[in-house]
């Protein structure tokens, strides 16, 4: 800000809150700007803590983007950046925005430059609200001028700039939403990352604190509050700066010119405060300050009767009028004009500027036109104020003070030829008053049991769906739910299948739910409704199945005959047949007793025999004798009969049939068991592998 202040003084580090003056005393611009910057540093936090760095009201929410063609729109309404408030009157075209000069390129491309919307080759764009401040005095608005005192001008407004800029994103084809930082959107929010530092010439000498070497600290007679600023950005070596002891605040609006002489409203009252011979001005209006770009910078000749007169051989740019937009005016720089942003090998890096004030660029870093410091040198202590490492007492280096911006997202836009929306990326917030939440409090994913029978019989849940609706902590009574089934032909309270029921001191909304008996999955949603009937509230899903055998899983893995059944209902339809015809069948475990078992069959019995994955021990033959249709059936090699060697495992004597099946049979150490398996009269099968001496032997 070019305003005619003393000094800066706040830190946001500082924890200050407020600026409290005492009876008597003067009153100071920094006292006043302090406690300016103490309230906008205060808001600023705590809306952004409040709404996010980014968001819109929901009632009010602004800057809406549209495309179609060959441009874009942005609407009407409220956005947040960073804490601050942009507000935008009425739906205005992108090229045709109110902070924006006529024709100014808006399209950021990759490599950092700016073009017009037609002028962008097609790809992925972000649509980005650009926010900062810039100080307004009487030399835009005149209004400010005091007439009661003379036209005095008493101070400056702090204004709000904002700008709807485009960003490339990405290729049509890129994968871009609106959480991705490509490099063009990087580089614009990081900025530049040059540093300053500034110092009063330091003594060489130690006479001693009472005597200052010739040529030592800040040597002039009055109190200055220094202003370097970036002219033309770029890296060191490239970019240029302009200094003022004045903070720049020594301007004058341009009122007509004549070749080299320009008609200005003032020529300052008198020479600290005025223009005269040698002196370096920049031509600048709005338009070039509204997109970061600097003015014309040339000497003076002369001042005289409110006119300038320019050393015209000097001047970086254009000096006709006609060659300037909105406010023009003139600005003193002191100094000779602009100088290269440098750092010298000698004197510690830093750049003389006057009277022992010396300032510092760091090696490497790159700046923009703008990037500014202020620098209070006081007569008094015959030093800057500049903060300084406690430790070794050298200057700090500091990033710029200004120009600050920040950056919100509003969407994401394509051009394919035209302009089209791809998203809208806008955060959208509600009042506080309207933060009414309905959360779930029970009901959902139970089981019912069906009548197989008849589809259309209904079977009642045994708990009610319930919802609660509150505001934070605080129940909400009387606020409307509509419970409705969306899935299957269940019915609510009363027998109907949408229910709207108010909600309880307690802020609870609960419906009865009766499944039908056909629909295995089936489905209600909760829906919190306004006073109008319209749903608030993302809905809420209560989901139910009927209880069958069909959709319980089930693994056969220890019952061979039951083998590529995969659900209950199919195991029991596999037993059902299994166990007709008067066969029993037996399931074994390794803990079981299972001889006894096998010896307590029934003459005559049909029977079939399961053995679970175990070692069965036993230790001499099992008889089975006089039965019917015996099976016997393992799972192969994980079935294991051992029996002493010299032992038959199991003997089938005048039983009808005899079956073997994935049945294992060893001693002890593993070996063959001599005879295994003897079956005397009737029929014998054997499948699978029953021990490492052979399938089964016959006697």
């Amino acid at each position: 800000m070019h305003g005619d202040f003393s000094r800066w003084t706040f830190d946001p580090a500082s924890g200050d809150r407020g600026v409290l003056s005492f009876q008597g005393r003067i009153v100071l611009d920094q006292d006043l700007n302090k406690q300016w910057d103490i309230l906008d540093y205060l808001r600023r936090r705590r809306t952004t803590h409040i709404v996010g760095p980014c968001g819109a009201p929901e009632e009010e929410a602004g800057f809406a983007i549209t495309a179609g063609g060959g441009s874009a729109t942005a609407g009407p309404g409220a956005y947040y950046v960073h804490g601050v408030l942009c507000e935008n009157a009425a739906t205005v075209n992108l090229e045709a925005q109110p902070h924006l000069p006529a024709g100014a390129p808006i399209v950021r491309l990759n490599d950092g430059s700016d073009v017009t919307m037609a002028a962008a080759p097609d790809g992925q764009y972000f649509a980005v609200l650009d926010r900062w401040t810039r100080l307004i005095t009487p030399l835009q608005e005149p209004d400010l001028l005091e007439t009661a005192l003379g036209g005095a001008d008493t101070a400056g407004v702090a204004r709000t700039i904002w700008q709807v800029r485009l960003v490339r994103a990405g290729g049509l084809g890129a994968a871009v939403h609106c959480d991705s930082t490509p490099p063009a959107w990087t580089t614009l929010v990081n900025g530049t990352d040059g540093t300053f530092r500034a110092r009063a010439q330091p003594s060489t000498t130690d006479d001693g604190p009472c005597v200052l070497e010739a040529g030592a600290g800040y040597r002039r007679v009055s109190n200055q509050f220094y202003r370097v600023e970036i002219h033309r950005g770029g890296p060191v070596g490239t970019a240029t700066f302009k200094w003022s002891r004045e903070n720049g605040s020594v301007a004058t609006r341009w009122i007509t010119s004549s070749g080299a002489n320009l008609t200005v409203a003032s020529i300052g009252r008198d020479r600290v405060r005025g223009f005269g011979p040698n002196d370096w001005v920049e031509l600048i209006d709005d338009d070039r300050a509204l997109q970061g770009l600097p003015g014309t910078m040339v000497r003076l000749l002369n001042a005289q009767d409110d006119i300038l007169q320019l050393d015209v051989a000097t001047a970086d740019g254009p000096i006709n009028l006609a060659s300037f937009g909105a406010n023009p005016i003139v600005r003193r720089w002191d100094g000779a004009g602009v100088q290269t942003v440098t750092v010298p090998g000698g004197n510690d890096g830093y750049i003389p500027l006057e009277d022992g004030v010396e300032i510092g660029f760091e090696a490497g870093t790159t700046y923009a036109s703008g990037d500014h410091v202020t620098i209070p040198a006081r007569y008094e202590i015959n030093d800057v104020e500049w903060p300084r490492d406690p430790g070794t007492g050298l200057a700090l280096r500091l990033p710029p003070q200004g120009i600050e911006h920040a950056y919100c997202k509003l969407g994401i836009l394509a051009k394919d030829g035209t302009w089209s929306l791809v998203d809208d990326c806008r955060d959208i917030f509600p009042p506080l008053t309207g933060l009414v939440t309905m959360d779930m409090l029970g009901g959902d994913g139970q089981e019912a049991t069906p009548d197989p029978l008849d589809v259309t019989t209904l079977v009642a849940l045994d708990q009610p769906l319930r919802v609660g609706v509150s505001r934070g902590q605080t129940p909400l009574a009387g606020r409307r739910v509509r419970f409705t089934v969306v899935e299957g032909n269940g019915q609510l309270t009363g027998g109907v299948n949408s229910l709207v029921v108010t909600t309880d001191a307690a802020g609870v909304a609960q419906a009865a739910w009766s499944l039908d008996s056909g629909t295995q999955s089936q489905r209600v949603e909760a829906e919190l409704l306004d006073p109008g009937g319209n749903r608030r509230h993302l809905p809420i899903s209560f989901s139910a199945n009927l209880s069958i055998a069909a959709e319980v899983a089930y693994d056969p893995s220890n019952c061979p005959p039951l083998a590529g059944t995969t659900n209950v209902q199919e195991a029991i339809d596999a037993l059902c047949q299994m166990t007709q015809g008067g066969c029993a069948t037996y399931i074994v475990t390794p803990q079981m007793d299972w001889v006894a078992l096998l010896t307590s069959l029934q003459p005559r019995e049909d029977a079939h025999i399961c053995f679970q994955r175990g070692r069965y021990v036993t230790q001499g033959a099992v008889t089975l004798r006089g039965l019917g249709h015996i099976e016997l059936s393992g799972c192969g090699e994980g079935t294991q009969i051992v029996v002493n060697r010299a032992e038959r495992a199991i003997e089938a004597i005048d039983c009808l049939s005899f079956g073997l099946r994935d049945l294992a049979v060893s001693t002890p150490d593993g070996g063959a068991a001599v005879g295994q398996i003897r079956h005397l009269n009737g029929t014998i099968t054997a499948t699978g592998w029953a021990g490492p001496g052979g399938f089964i032997d016959l006697y």
